[in-house]
């Protein structure tokens, strides 16, 4: 099953030379920067093993990855259960969103960055990696190799708690060094975006490095750093390797964060909402799928989408 899945995307690949160029690219640095490794004849099969579908994800709005490929825990087996229908998911242990984006609108100077690839920075126990076993030649005349993926795999049931659970135990590490540090650590990150700040530059400067610091120790980079401030991020630098290490925004400049989009220079939050002119018709499910992609934790917008919301009530009790 996993090998029908493997050359349906091959399949694909070939048909577009850009994809596959962006597909391989992506594999290699996934093997060169160890996150998967390539599997040996006498690789031991004991325990058990769950070979991974693959395919591609195009995100055109990302300041980074326009290609991800996506491994499918929840691509059924031919036993008709998927890896993440027998993985535990754990506990939630970071603050709500609604709380994070609260706290975070009360400080007079905010910092924003972004842990750097945070799940596969984040290894498996080599014991358990043979349930990540994946398929891949970079051309169809290559011999078809079996590999295995090393880290936490984003979409597997498990991930989340994985990578949140690593920032509690920094948290707790630090807890006595660093007080201050290590609750914002703790409460101020969702998932691998933490938004935070302080009420004076001096102060907000003191607990960016020293969070930063705690989180290299973990081997955890932060890039995408963006401020209000032009002077919190004058220390900070740049990275020739890196063009997005730190943002430099100008006044009419879009940045998103948490899923949320905003202009800093303005102090402004920005919804943007796709209008189609062109549409045939409009069904109850087109209009609530219309809804349900306007994200707004924080309600700014409520005032609007009730209207919405009690259009669409109307239309099931008049039954159209």
């Amino acid at each position: 099953m996993a090998r029908s899945r493997f050359l349906s995307v091959e399949r694909r690949l070939q048909r577009d030379e850009g994809l596959k160029l962006q597909y391989i690219q992506f594999m290699d640095e996934y093997l060169e920067m160890g996150h998967m490794e390539k599997l040996h004849e006498e690789s031991d099969e004991s325990r058990g093993v769950f070979y991974l579908p693959h395919h591609p994800v195009l995100e055109l709005s990302s300041l980074t990855t326009k290609l991800r490929v996506v491994f499918d825990a929840s691509a059924k087996s031919s036993s008709n259960r998927s890896l993440n229908d027998v993985l535990m998911c754990g506990p939630t242990v970071h603050d709500d969103l609604c709380e994070i984006l609260m706290r975070f609108r009360k400080y007079q100077f905010v910092i924003t960055d972004n842990v750097e690839k945070m799940f596969r920075q984040i290894k498996i126990d080599p014991r358990d990696r043979d349930f990540q076993r994946i398929l891949w030649r970079p051309e169809p005349d290559d011999a078809l190799e079996s590999y295995r993926l090393t880290a936490v795999t984003y979409g597997t049931t498990l991930a989340s708690f994985m990578a949140t659970n690593c920032f509690i135990s920094l948290a707790e590490g630090s807890k006595y060094s660093d007080p201050e540090v290590s609750e914002i650590i703790q409460r101020d990150f969702y998932m691998d975006d933490l938004m935070s700040g302080a009420d004076t530059i001096d102060e907000c400067s003191r607990l960016q490095k020293w969070r930063s610091a705690i989180l290299a120790s973990a081997n955890l980079p932060l890039r995408k750093w963006f401020s209000n401030s032009s002077e919190l991020l004058k220390p900070i630098g740049k990275s020739s390797n890196d063009p997005l290490f730190a943002l430099q925004i100008g006044t009419e400049d879009i940045v998103k964060s948490l899923g949320l989009s905003g202009k800093p220079e303005a102090d402004e939050f920005r919804f943007f909402v796709q209008h189609n002119p062109t549409r045939a018709r409009s069904t109850k499910i087109l209009l609530l799928s219309d809804l349900n992609r306007i994200f707004d934790p924080l309600g700014f917008l409520s005032p609007v989408l009730i209207k919405v919301k009690i259009f669409l009530q109307q239309l099931w009790q008049l039954k159209i």
